[in-house]
């Protein structure tokens, strides 16, 4: 018995390594949610941009990179309006990848370990943004925030639920 599972297992790696390799892009993530479990606490409308605007919530950007793997980093964004964030990052991974392949996903989280509640628990959001790489409106952006050059802006395109 522990020899079949041995080999199942063995098995199961090779053929996992040949698809990947068959393929070039490794599966990084195979199931995204599919299920939204904390509708009841996103963050939405006043409350979301009042969080963001006050920066309770803690705040990561995910890309993905050239060869499909992904990549995060720890932002914080300035609330341009209701639908455009302002951001600095560093000559990195994740500045590379938002220019190159323009969407994001922002997760905006709050957890409060005194809640009993867990919806109250993990409250927050994730942002799916584009970068704004239009000359004109990265111009007028700059001149309506006072930003710094090299200042990143993106676009909200859609707010979902943490997961």
């Amino acid at each position: 018995m522990k020899k079949f599972v041995l080999m199942s297992i063995v098995i199961a790696f090779v053929f996992l390594s040949v698809s990947i390799f068959a393929t070039g892009k490794p599966d990084a993530i195979s199931a995204a949610s599919v299920q939204n479990y904390y509708v009841e606490s996103s963050l939405t409308g006043p409350a979301l941009f009042e969080a963001l605007t006050k920066r309770t919530v803690a705040f990561s950007v995910a890309t993905s990179n050239a060869d499909g793997t992904p990549n995060a980093a720890v932002v914080i964004p300035g609330v341009v309006d209701e639908n455009t964030l302002m951001f600095g990052l560093a000559d990195n991974q994740t500045k590379v990848n938002l220019i190159e392949r323009k969407l994001a996903v922002i997760v905006a989280y709050k957890y409060s370990p005194e809640e009993e509640d867990r919806l109250k628990r993990n409250i927050g959001a994730r942002l799916v943004v584009e970068y704004i790489d239009d000359a004109d409106e990265v111009a007028r952006l700059m001149e309506k925030t006072g930003a710094r050059p090299g200042t990143m802006f993106v676009r909200i395109l859609e707010i979902m639920p943490l997961g």
